[in-house]
């Protein structure tokens, strides 16, 4: 493998690993008080034979033995086993978003040393540039005539809650407050407490939409988008683009540049708009 192609390996970082170790840490305490240390146990039994799909070489083997213990579990725990499963792979995701954002915060920092990670749009254009069958004319040329259509929904398909959404953005606010107090205990000891908190909320949360949404429950929702991330989210993308093109071309795009628009079947009626 070259080492270019790493990033989009997802190799996980120091650091990643450390924060889904802590979310696995945390959600596993939240599992022992809430639901007993019997429970707990089949979680850990089951995490542990999912693990060694990953290295056994006889997979088959390993899968048939997670089948044969599933069907040894009443129906009360298969559904609490999914359940536990489910928020494994949600804390993972968002372990892996942090992780994300903090190469970009590093690449962003002009006194970060280490320049040559790789960011999906920058290694995208920057490939462009370096294809030499096409002049650097023609690729400023499609940039200026990208259009991007995104449609925000939140029909009964969207299934997250927004009560969930929004503790998993207090969970990500929390282990980026502890990467910067951690070298100091008493902070560490609070942001731990509220870390399992807020990990407890959501192991008692149910995570399915049990009633169809009004169209004022959908705008509230897609309102809450655009200002939880698309608002601060789109100008950050239009200048990283903009960079590239001043780094290699040594000129900006156009002023009134703005690609991305979006769509909206929030409420039943199809609307569109800019950023």
């Amino acid at each position: 493998m070259k080492k270019r192609d790493l990033y989009y390996e997802r190799i996980p970082t120091k650091l990643l690993r450390e924060d889904f170790r802590l979310l696995g840490t945390f959600l596993g305490k939240v599992i022992k008080d809430q639901e007993g240390i019997i429970f707990f146990n089949i979680v850990e039994k089951f995490r542990l034979l999912s693990k060694n799909t990953l290295t056994d070489k006889n997979k088959s083997k390993v899968f048939s033995k997670i089948s044969t213990e599933v069907k040894k579990l009443s129906p009360e725990n298969t559904f609490k086993l999914t359940r536990a499963f489910s928020h494994i792979l949600n804390l993972l995701n968002l372990a892996e978003s942090i992780d994300a954002s903090r190469k970009l915060n590093e690449y962003e920092n002009p006194y970060f040393k280490n320049k040559n990670q790789n960011l999906f749009i920058e290694d995208l254009i920057e490939g462009l540039f370096k294809n030499k069958k096409i002049s650097d004319k023609k690729i400023y040329e499609q940039a200026t005539k990208l259009d991007i259509g995104i449609v925000l929904t939140a029909h009964p398909t969207e299934v997250k809650r927004r009560t969930l959404i929004q503790k998993y953005a207090n969970l990500i606010h929390i282990l980026e407050q502890r990467h910067l107090y951690k070298k100091y205990p008493s902070k560490i000891i609070e942001l731990d407490r509220q870390l399992y908190s807020e990990i407890a909320i959501i192991w008692k949360t149910d995570e399915l939409k049990r009633t169809k949404p009004s169209p004022l429950d959908e705008a509230r929702w897609g309102l809450a988008v655009i200002e939880d991330s698309l608002w601060d989210t789109i100008p950050k993308v239009y200048k990283r683009l903009n960079d590239i093109f001043r780094k290699n071309l040594k000129k900006d795009l156009p002023r009134d540049f703005n690609p991305i628009q979006f769509g909206s079947w929030m409420g039943g009626i199809e609307t569109e708009t800019q950023m």
